[in-house]
């Protein structure tokens, strides 16, 4: 199992081990239906729950608890862990660690981690904070991590106190958490909230929540945002509805903005939940990497010298195996993670060498139309024409050239390709997913450049006398839109394999308008790939080319999970 969210403070309540513990245990109870109750009898008890009969129930949850506790609320340690085994394969494992800071010292660490491994890894599980740590936080006193104070809800700044106050926080380098400021700007985010269901101050609590113990999530004026980027500079600043993930060391002296990643409005006001999933997405490990502190390792021997005394040597060889195979299972677990991140690496990397040569060559192609174009004005002043017949201005209706999220690209073609573009609801999935994933503003741009694509191929076929294939258009046209005709990004086919397999081929029937087929769904086969590599996140568009109507129908544009071929 992977950890994949952690959360570490201390808190200044006297008996803070014991009301951890209690909440642990009202929290197990809950989430179990009550099939769990690890109150403690004694010094340790291990708790499993029955398993339901019913295979078919999607409640057929396995659920098994411990509890262990050594010594008290002033010198002890407490350990509670919960572990769901879902029956797809899903295994979540939430832990409790408690303990008193130092001898003496009145306040007590909580430490909360969330483990999880999914049927196909840790691509398809949702990063985010249990309930039971905004209820741990909630009835805490003074919860802190450092210099930040944490609550699961976000934290006003306003004006320019606020401001230099934020500034102050996240400037302290004894900050040891990450922490996201939403900029505030009403004339900004009510334009792009208008017909949705949600509010600002929903996606911000939603962050909040979603992160809670693990980030904590600020909130500035217009005003404490002046002050703000005043205080740490200007790029480091944040403004204009925007937010912003602020790693720990915020050195203003430093320029490091890189470090410290922005995400626009326009790419996390889409849903309720993108900004947190971006967030979690733009920290990767560093979310669940931190370190206990020193005493941590003292308050722990407390528990590892009551489980030797309790336990016999044969009870203790079979728990060390246990562990060493747990440990086992998370050292391939995070080599298959660092592979499939290489692959990732590698596929930017040959995105970036494509994108620059096609690059390259519309630059040629540019610095050949700008030299005809006055090599014709020079032949029309030649001939001493005013150029209103040999050379003349023609508008062409401007379209918008950048997209910054998967969501906008297809706001953007329903609004302006309409005409020879056909983007259905229901042909769009997980674009939230796509949005939040680090990635998701240059494949907003790239799906962006592919429904452009698309559109000039529809014009193409609708006023060309001779029209050739969406391949061959792209090779030979030189048409400004066209996409790379490349096996890397762009596929008119499907293999016999995946064609002639019910499983793959049934992924492939995909919604078009019923003008095309009268059951409202069709095999497609043709897709753009938006991205190299072979992570399952990674965009496909999949399309219908209509040469009768001169029009392309998009039938799914989502991640190539939901595209299995016979790689995946």
């Amino acid at each position: 199992m992977t950890v994949l969210y952690r959360a570490m403070w201390t808190d200044a309540r006297h008996d803070a081990q014991s009301g951890a513990i209690a909440s642990f245990i009202a929290w197990c109870r809950e989430k179990t239906g009550g099939l769990m109750d690890l109150s403690l009898g004694g010094s340790s008890q291990r708790s499993t729950a029955p398993r339901s009969t019913d295979v078919h129930s999607p409640d057929d949850v396995q659920y098994e608890g411990t509890m262990e506790r050594a010594g008290d609320d002033t010198a002890g340690f407490a350990r509670a862990e919960l572990v769901e085994a879902h029956p797809a394969g899903a295994r979540w494992q939430t832990t409790l660690r408690t303990w008193r800071a130092d001898h003496g010292s009145e306040q007590s660490w909580v430490w909360v981690d969330v483990d999880a491994v999914g049927p196909a890894g840790i691509t398809d599980v949702t990063i985010a904070a249990p309930r039971l740590v905004r209820d741990l936080l909630i009835d805490g006193v003074n919860p802190r991590s450092g210099p930040v104070e944490l609550a699961p809800f976000p934290v006003y700044f306003s004006g320019e106190s606020g401001g230099e106050r934020l500034a102050e926080t996240l400037t302290d380098l004894d900050r040891q958490i990450p922490t996201v400021v939403f900029a505030d700007a009403p004339a900004v985010t009510d334009d792009l909230l208008s017909g949705r269901r949600f509010t600002f101050a929903d996606v911000v609590q939603t962050t909040a929540s979603a992160l809670a113990g693990a980030v904590q999530v600020y909130v500035i004026d217009a005003d404490a945002s002046v002050a703000f980027c005043e205080a740490v500079g200007r790029d480091h600043g944040i403004a204009d509805g925007a937010c912003r993930v602020y790693q720990p060391v915020l050195d203003p002296a430093v320029q490091t903005p890189w470090r410290h990643p922005v995400v626009l409005p326009t790419r996390y006001l889409n849903a309720r939940g993108t900004a947190a999933k971006a967030v979690v997405r733009s920290l990767g490990p560093a979310l669940a990497s931190r370190r206990p502190p020193a005493s941590f390792v003292v308050a722990k021997a407390l528990l590892d010298e009551q489980r030797r005394t309790g336990r016999g040597d044969a009870e203790w060889v079979a728990a060390l195996e246990a562990d060493n195979a747990l440990l086992h299972q998370e050292m391939q677990e995070a080599k298959q993670s660092l592979n499939d991140l290489e692959d990732g690496y590698l596929g930017a990397v040959a995105d970036l060498e494509s994108e620059a040569q096609r690059n390259a060559g519309l630059v040629t192609q540019l610095d050949v139309a700008l030299r005809e174009n006055e090599w014709l004005k020079e032949e029309v002043a030649a001939a001493g024409d005013d150029g209103s017949r040999m050379y003349r201005e023609v508008a062409y209706r401007a379209l918008p050239e950048i997209a910054g999220s998967c969501s906008e690209a297809v706001t953007l073609a329903r609004q302006h390709l309409s005409d020879r573009l056909l983007v259905p609801e229901d042909a769009c999935r997980d674009l939230e997913d796509l949005d939040a994933a680090v990635e998701g503003v240059p494949w907003g741009q790239k799906a962006w450049d592919g429904f452009l694509a698309l559109h000039a191929y529809a014009e193409h076929l609708a006023t060309a006398e001779q029209t050739v294939d969406f391949w061959n258009w792209c090779k030979t046209s030189r048409h400004p839109r066209a996409w790379p005709a490349s096996i890397k990004k762009l596929a008119m086919t499907e293999s016999e394999t995946v064609r002639q397999t019910p499983k793959l081929a049934d992924q492939r029937l995909l919604p078009v308008d019923t003008r095309v087929s009268s059951e409202g769904r069709m095999h497609m086969w043709a897709h753009l790939k938006i991205a190299t590599g072979g992570g399952m996140l990674i965009p496909r568009i999949y399309f219908y080319v209509d040469r009768d109507s001169a029009l392309v129908h998009v039938g799914f544009f989502g991640p190539h999970k939901y595209m299995s071929n016979t790689k995946t």
